[in-house]
């Protein structure tokens, strides 16, 4: 990927977009008209990350629909099988009981970029070897929690989640309460795809199906890849469409994690403050924002 000119700051995240030659200014005002944010900017774009294999690495890449579709049909041999070796990210869905989190993690619906998956072609062997369970996708962060009793059944992928609750796993215990007051309420599971259908019939709403594919990771995150996604936690459904502020803010406040672990200052102190939010204000605004830029208000600083 490129790198922006002129820039060390959010805005610099706009060259994932694709303009890996645009200037802090414009990067500025492409996220200024994109609700503040590049998260805010690739969905509005239908943009999604997947994760193509290159020099034996696997490599993120942000693609829009039409282009993941072109990806399959230059991928794909006259049989369906994938020839290039892809791993894509799907929403899951959580349902809060008193056993603990049960995750829906694929079924056979038609997704936001129109595509289903087929849940007799999970292949679950590579997964329940080690079915950790991770934040963020952060492979390089102490898993948060385990994933048990991953299965097929009714036409679901399903698995119950159980997070970390011990005093010496910070952000665990940070993540599983937020899970719990259903404040962070969105999943994302990573397969590789083995072989697709590539579906010509224009009636029909889907144009890819996944007809075999490898469960890699499940990861507990922040920002749905679907705004409009829906969870239950047992206390009704929600739009999170409702809270896009809410997800703008945290696409911020991920990002300034990511600068406190790089920098390993002050990392255990500020885990529960980066995530301590909630959708009233009730005077976080500053405090966030100190967070955010590193800029305090000595005038209104506690003695």
């Amino acid at each position: 990927m490129g790198k922006l000119k002129g820039e060390t700051t959010m805005t610099e995240q706009a060259y994932r977009y694709g303009k890996d030659t645009w200037t802090a200014a414009e990067a500025r005002g492409h996220c200024k008209s994109h609700k503040g944010s590049f998260e805010a900017a690739a969905r509005s774009m239908g943009m999604y990350e997947v994760w193509l294999k290159s020099d034996g690495i696997f490599k993120p890449k942000l693609m829009i629909a039409d282009d993941i579709l072109r990806w399959f049909k230059t991928n794909t041999d006259d049989n369906g099988n994938v020839m290039e070796e892809i791993v894509l990210f799907k929403d899951a869905e959580i349902q809060k009981d008193a056993e603990g989190f049960l995750w829906t993690m694929s079924d056979y619906s038609v997704d936001r970029d129109f595509e289903r998956i087929d849940p007799d072609g999970w292949d679950l062997k590579e997964y329940r070897k080690n079915p950790i369970v991770l934040w963020q996708h952060r492979a390089d962060l102490p898993a948060i929690g385990l994933a048990q009793n991953v299965k097929v059944k009714d036409g679901k992928l399903i698995s119950r989640i159980m997070i970390d609750d011990g005093d010496y796993d910070q952000l665990a215990v940070t993540v599983r309460n937020r899970v719990e007051k259903g404040i962070i309420k969105s999943g994302s599971v990573g397969f590789r795809s083995q072989k697709v259908e590539l579906v010509e019939d224009q009636k029909k709403p889907e144009k890819l199906i996944h007809r075999k594919q490898t469960l890699v990771e499940f990861s507990i995150v922040n920002l749905p890849s679907n705004i409009n996604a829906t969870v239950d936690l047992g206390k009704g459904v929600r739009n999170v469409e409702e809270d896009k502020s809410v997800y703008d803010t945290l696409a911020r406040l991920n990002e300034r994690l990511d600068d406190l672990l790089r920098n390993q200052k002050q990392k255990s102190n500020y885990i529960e403050e980066l995530l301590d939010f909630d959708r009233e204000a009730n005077g976080k605004d500053k405090r966030l924002e100190t967070l955010l830029t590193g800029e305090t208000d000595e005038g209104n600083q506690d003695s």
